[in-house]
């Protein structure tokens, strides 16, 4: 080939080569490099690498990255990163994460959050909690909370199960005042027992 230089070597004993070839076809210059196993490259200093265009990077097999000092990556645009197992990240110190717009993140299973030290969620807005047709929200102006029953605790069982005496009564009758205007029943009503006979009154002679 007239617009190809290739320096090859064949493998001793054995099949396979390794190849520096250059290729000076106008509009289509290549440089190539095969290495038959393995390839190593040391640098005593500093390494630029410059790609004006694309660059794609196909691994077979483990990638191990060790930075002994900082690291810090720049993307101008879109990022799109996809595990197909497990992400698992460890940070011996601090963590911070700052998004100037919206922060969206949908779980298919379970949300578990264990925390050795106190839990802040401060909003500007409000704070809403839901499940159902259940909800909680919190604002500047105050507490709304909704739902079809609302249990207040601590609270005491009194009397024996299905009794009239055994509504559950919370200690703090501040919250129910609290409450009051909802008209949401906040309390268990007492089943009626319809086993209990009555007997008629007797005329007194």
């Amino acid at each position: 080939n007239k617009t190809q230089t290739v320096f090859r070597t064949q493998t001793h004993k054995g099949q396979g080569f390794n190849e520096l070839r250059f290729d000076d076809a106008t509009d289509n210059q290549l440089l190539h490099l095969h290495a038959q196993k393995d390839m190593d490259v040391q640098v005593r200093n500093s390494k630029n690498e410059r790609v004006d265009y694309d660059r794609s990077t196909s691994i077979g097999h483990d990638e191990k990255l060790v930075v002994a000092n900082k690291r810090i990556i720049t993307v101008e645009q879109q990022q799109d990163i996809t595990i197909k197992a497990n992400n698992i990240e460890k940070v011996v110190a601090d963590k911070s994460l700052i998004v100037d717009g919206d922060l969206i993140q949908k779980i298919g299973g379970g949300v578990s959050l264990d925390s050795k030290d106190n839990i802040i969620l401060e909003s500007h807005g409000k704070i809403t909690f839901k499940v159902g047709n259940s909800f909680i929200v919190i604002h500047a102006g105050g507490i709304d909370i909704n739902g079809p029953i609302i249990n207040i605790g601590p609270i005491v069982n009194i009397g024996e199960a299905g009794s009239p005496s055994s509504v559950k009564a919370p200690i703090n009758p501040e919250v129910l005042i609290a409450l009051a205007g909802s008209g949401i029943p906040f309390i268990e009503r007492c089943p009626v027992d319809t086993t209990v006979k009555v007997s008629p009154p007797r005329d007194e002679y």
